[in-house]
């Protein structure tokens, strides 16, 4: 095995265990989402109303 097989297989490890990760982040969303516990305030969008212009009075 050169260098180079073994720099891959590195690389493949390292990339599956981040989305090992990032499966498991998404889970733990997805069960708030799936609850009724979604995070509604994150993109602000909860509180304006469509069409709304904020620099209107």
């Amino acid at each position: 095995m050169n260098g180079w097989d073994l720099f891959t297989w590195f690389n493949s490890a390292l990339l599956a265990g981040a989305a090992v990760v990032i499966f498991v982040l998404f889970l733990k969303d997805a069960r708030g989402i799936l609850s009724g516990k979604g995070r509604e305030g994150d993109s602000g969008q909860g509180d304006a109303q469509a069409g709304a212009d904020p620099d209107r009075s």
